[in-house]
């Protein structure tokens, strides 16, 4: 029996089926209403009893439809990974220095205690050598409010992997406002090398002001252009820009500015997501996108970075899509300096602010836009081989993010 298993989820959007495995970060549409029929009778029949029809049969190919002997396989893979990993989330303190009206956190003035420290570094101590690789994800509150914390129980995990020699790595949720040039190189020492950074767009100050009022957007700005001409050879970091958006969120002049920023640095990607309510009370006064339509504006968010080329993570694979075979493949289009133009002129048209406002918004305090050097490249996720046989792309069933095919071949 092939049953569709339930880490794979499915939508409806402009009139096609998106069907996704929340596992693997696969994805296929289907727009002939004769396929969408013929998968949703699956879905409310349980599955089939054999690969009779060409949809089946690449549902199969892409591991969206599954036997139960298969969909164990699948599992033992995931906690094989996951009995490989040490990975511990730290929360240096509950205090921030934004205070962001989406925000379900209270950020009490609350910081680790040294005993409390010290629990810690000896439970990494004992730990960290029984795995193959370690990753530290610092959150908060505002991490960078704790250099001195951040760096020292990185201190300690650095020591251990000379010792041990397990694989090592270390992300960081913050807002970026403390993370100047001399901040970063310090955290970079102590292998915190990926980064994800809030900014809202042009209402940034509004959405994420300083505790004491003012506008942060400028200076996240400043520190992310200067982070940006660090040399790539010896700087191989990663930064996500995360746009958190609203209902009334439709100005993608923002992305242009991005991409004159960042576009020439694949170091810089940006990952659109809609603002939710997960408590607080001041989330109540920004407009929320309901779930029906959420997820279009957010693809139209993220079709828009497609068009003009800005790195977008919104499409790429997990960790556990990355370890169970999915790689990731540059495309070779450049970019059209031609559509540059097109849009500045529809900017300036409809807004009367036009393209200077694209160009200048955040100039005034020295934050000088780079002229934009090569296009970066596309990424798209392709399989490293296809079985014979089964349809790629009928025009009606289209496999948008493909799965590597099962038997794992190159």
């Amino acid at each position: 029996m092939y049953t569709v298993p339930s880490y794979v989820t499915y939508r409806t959007e402009e009139d096609a089926i998106y069907i996704t495995s929340e596992l693997y970060r696969n994805t296929v549409r289907l727009t002939d209403h004769g396929l969408q029929k013929e998968f949703i009778n699956l879905t409310r029949c349980g599955g089939c009893a054999e690969l009779n029809t060409p949809l089946t049969r690449y549902l199969h190919e892409q591991e969206l439809l599954v036997t139960e002997e298969e969909l164990d396989h699948a599992l033992h893979q995931v906690r094989s990974l996951l009995d490989n990993i040490f990975m511990v989330t730290l929360m240096p303190t509950e205090g921030c220095n934004f205070r962001c009206p989406y925000c379900y956190e209270d950020h009490h003035a609350v910081s680790m205690t040294r005993d409390t420290l010290d629990r810690i570094e000896e439970y990494i101590t004992a730990q960290a050598p029984r795995y193959k690789q370690v990753i530290l994800a610092w959150f908060g509150g505002e991490p960078t409010l704790c250099k001195d914390t951040v760096l020292e129980v990185s201190n300690i995990v650095q020591n251990l992997q000379k010792q041990y020699g397990f694989h090592y790595a270390a992300n960081m949720t913050t807002n970026g406002y403390l993370l100047n040039d001399k901040l970063f190189r310090q955290f970079y020492q102590a292998g915190i090398t990926s980064y994800q950074i809030t900014i809202d767009g042009w209402n940034h100050d509004k959405t994420r002001p300083h505790v004491s009022g003012k506008g942060t957007l400028q200076t996240i700005i400043n520190n992310l252009a200067s982070l940006s001409k660090l040399p790539p050879a010896e700087y191989s970091f990663h930064i996500t820009l995360r746009h958190n958006i609203l209902a009334d969120d439709e100005d993608y002049s923002w992305y242009d500015y991005l991409y004159r920023l960042f576009g020439h640095d694949k170091r810089f990607a940006v990952l659109v997501r809609a603002v939710g309510d997960w408590g607080g009370e001041g989330v109540h006064s920004l407009s929320i996108l309901h779930q029906d339509t959420k997820d279009v504006l957010v693809a139209k968010h993220v079709a828009y970075l497609d068009k003009i080329g800005m790195s977008c993570h919104n499409h790429r694979n997990g960790a556990l899509a990355q370890v169970l075979g999915v790689e990731v493949l540059p495309d070779a289009g450049q970019h059209d300096h031609a559509q540059d133009d097109a849009r500045g002129r529809e900017a300036h048209a409809h807004d009367p602010r036009g393209r200077e406002r694209v160009h200048r918004r955040l100039d005034d305090d020295g934050a000088e836009a780079p002229d934009g050097g090569s296009h970066q490249q596309e990424h798209l996720v392709r399989p490293k081989r296809q079985r014979s046989g089964c349809f790629q792309d009928t025009g009606h069933c289209r496999c948008i993010i493909p799965r590597l095919p099962r038997n794992g071949g190159v």
